[in-house]
């Protein structure tokens, strides 16, 4: 039996978002989105452009107005015509833009997920920890972009 350990609980809950950013061309883009979960380390947002994984993007709650920003962990569903879903993780780990107040952990909870990674380029394994959102976009695509220390 595994043992499902989260750094916190995940909602799932909408909320109206605007996603600030840059595309890959260097060209500013301002875009209605909304997230599908959210939990106090990220969320799962869905949106009509195609997101580059590692780029930050700001993001403005259009509800309460607060406005953090966000790493692109990476996809969770394929893209299509309606747009995509993308895992998203908090810069600054003390932001909270949901104004939700979520649990400490418990007394023997783990804070920490780890998976062991393999860089495409240089073939470097290396046992690294991972986000709550890093570990749903790797359940999903398979893929997740981290930084080699090679």
């Amino acid at each position: 039996m595994t043992t499902n350990m989260r750094r916190s609980d995940r909602l799932m809950l909408t909320v109206p978002l605007t996603i600030l950013g840059t595309d890959e061309h260097g060209f500013r883009y301002e875009d209605p989105a909304r997230t599908s979960v959210l939990n106090r380390h990220g969320a799962r947002i869905q949106i009509g452009r195609r997101l580059t994984r590692g780029t930050t993007i700001r993001v403005v709650n259009r509800l309460n107005r607060r406005v953090a920003d966000f790493r692109i962990v990476g996809p969770v569903a394929p893209f299509s015509d309606a747009g995509g879903e993308f895992g998203v993780e908090y810069v600054d780990r003390d932001a909270n833009i949901w104004g939700i107040q979520f649990p400490p952990l418990r007394e023997g909870e783990s804070a920490e997920s780890k998976a062991l990674l393999e860089c495409r380029k240089c073939h470097s394994v290396a046992l690294l920890p991972l986000s709550l959102v890093e570990v749903e976009v790797l359940e999903t695509s398979g893929i997740l972009t981290k930084q080699c220390e090679h």
